[in-house]
């Protein structure tokens, strides 16, 4: 009986734990967003590492103005957030989390009232004491209407992509735009999140994989694809400039891609994708 007991109070303590970590990662989260609307850089610049990645609207990758002005463009004034969904995933024994969220986002641009849906994904891990919980890599990104995305359309033809990064995670990737198959990769262990470029494109388990298959049929292909692993190799961020055919032209979009290890072997989790 006592060893019954024991076992229980190691299982609920874990659970707790558990409970905890992701409320963390969770806050964490929250905080950064809150700082981007409130375009304080000091305060987004203590829930992220140094060596960030960072993947943004339109595929920057550094904050050169400010963040209002990277993520809404330099006429957008009094942006306000809020958090329709966040999916966090932790694992308390590898110190680490990945999140996957949507979010709605107002601002004003030239004395008009723009409501835009966001997404936002990445990974986050334990620094240890006293840093303690950073995001390692983040991707803000937005939606934008398929008539709109086509208007961006131009002259592009097909060639293989340039890698960097982690060799064969990127090489993996980069596979999956060149006859290979990007729901065959994804992950067993979990329900992966997957959002498009159209407000409407975001969900997980199986919208998710219909959601992929359709990227599939539309023969996408990659330009370059850039892999960074984190946590000694057991999570990554893979970042891909890709282009989707419209008629006999192609529009660029960029995917942020989170993959994790599992049976040491590298599965998709997390797909977010940006106009």
């Amino acid at each position: 009986m006592q060893r019954v007991v024991a076992l229980m109070v190691v299982l609920c303590a874990s659970s707790f734990a558990r409970a905890d970590l992701k409320s963390d990662v969770e806050q964490l989260v929250k905080t950064n967003i809150k700082a981007v609307a409130a375009d304080k850089f000091r305060d987004f610049d203590r829930t992220v590492t140094g060596g960030r990645v960072l993947v943004l609207p339109d595929g920057k990758s550094a904050i050169d103005k400010s963040l209002v002005a990277d993520i809404y463009g330099p006429k957008a004034k009094k942006v306000t957030h809020k958090i329709e969904s966040l999916h966090v995933v932790a694992d308390a024994a590898k110190k680490l989390a990945w999140f996957h969220g949507s979010i709605a986002a107002t601002f004003v641009v030239d004395k008009k009232r723009v409501q835009l849906p966001m997404r936002i994904s990445g990974i986050a891990a334990d620094e240890g004491a006293p840093v303690g919980w950073k995001i390692q890599a983040l991707m803000y990104a937005r939606t934008m209407p398929d008539k709109e995305l086509a208007t961006h359309a131009g002259e592009a033809t097909r060639a293989s992509a340039k890698t960097s990064g982690d060799a064969t995670l990127a090489k993996l990737v980069a596979a999956w735009f060149d006859g290979g198959s990007i729901a065959n990769d994804r992950s067993k262990n979990v329900a992966v999140v997957v959002n498009g470029t159209s407000s409407v494109e975001i969900g997980d388990g199986a919208f998710a994989v219909k959601l992929v298959k359709a990227w599939e049929a539309l023969k996408l292909w990659a330009t370059s694809v850039e892999a960074t692993v984190f946590a000694g190799g057991e999570i990554a961020f893979v970042r891909a400039e890709l282009m989707i055919p419209v008629d006999q032209q192609a529009a660029k979009v960029v995917l942020g891609a989170i993959l994790a290890k599992e049976n040491n072997a590298w599965r998709w989790v997390s797909l977010n994708l940006t106009p």
